[in-house]
């Protein structure tokens, strides 16, 4: 059955019928950049899938905020992959896009997380078993409302090198950052009152602002702060996080051939 909004029809119309959310609008294809179904990795769920065209770097899993897979995001998916990375952005909401900030928030607020999990985590077993797109490594992007999505998507994923949280809410998940395993990135503007958290919550997640190897069975957590204006700035910071994260990464997809 497919993956459904917790979300009572009334609620969808009224949503509808005001403008806050829009259902079913294409996405921009092309020979490398197109929708496909996850039916056959784990869920009913679909991504966009941006295929770059010089040798891959990684897979790149984005779980999108509660505006939706929205044509900026897809536009996003498509720089990414000129950089050199396979993207795929999991939708979340069904094909529901919302329009307005209400619509956003409403769509969050409805929308179940176990299923968010799964359908970020076949994102993941996509480049873990696709015969054509294997990929060793992969990142992952959670923003605002799916940051907590993707923590708990990733725990226990050996193939994630890396997760870069942008902007999360105050109290978003920071208690299951111990089950991850892999380096997290968090940028945001509100640093010091996560940092204050972490203490709280378990003073060995946090370290220092630096990038550094994992060490013990400790996670270590590269805080940034940010404004919320500037995400030029913050892209280039979790381009040298992702770097960083892929030193001595191994290349063993079907692109990787195809590349040289």
């Amino acid at each position: 059955m497919m993956r459904r909004l917790v979300i009572s029809l009334s609620v969808v119309w009224v949503l509808l019928a005001n403008g806050q959310v829009s259902v079913g609008q294409n996405q921009p294809n092309d020979d490398n950049a197109m929708l496909i179904s996850l039916r056959d990795y784990g869920s009913e769920d679909v991504g966009y899938l941006v295929i770059p065209e010089k040798r891959p770097k990684a897979g790149l899993v984005i779980a999108p905020d509660s505006w939706g897979l929205t044509s900026s995001v897809c536009k996003v998916c498509r720089e990414l992959a000129d950089l050199g990375y396979i993207v795929l952005a999991v939708d979340l909401y069904n094909g529901e896009r919302a329009q307005t900030q209400e619509g956003a928030q409403i769509l969050e607020q409805w929308v179940e997380l176990g299923t968010s999990v799964k359908a970020v985590q076949t994102g993941i077993q996509f480049f873990k078993s696709s015969p054509r797109f294997r990929m060793d490594k992969v990142l992952v992007i959670g923003a605002r409302g799916s940051v907590d999505v993707v923590i708990n998507a990733v725990k226990d994923q050996e193939i994630v090198a890396g997760i870069t949280l942008f902007y999360p809410k105050q109290n978003f998940d920071l208690k299951s950052l111990r089950q991850v395993n892999a380096p997290i990135q968090v940028v945001g503007n509100n640093v010091p009152e996560i940092q204050a958290r972490m203490k709280e919550v378990d003073k060995s997640l946090l370290k220092d602002i630096k990038f550094q190897p994992v060490a013990e069975d400790y996670q270590k957590v590269w805080l940034l702060s940010s404004s919320p204006h500037s995400w030029s700035n913050s892209w280039k910071e979790a381009f040298s996080f992702w770097l960083k994260c892929l030193q001595n990464t191994k290349k063993d997809s079907l692109l990787d051939k195809v590349f040289g």
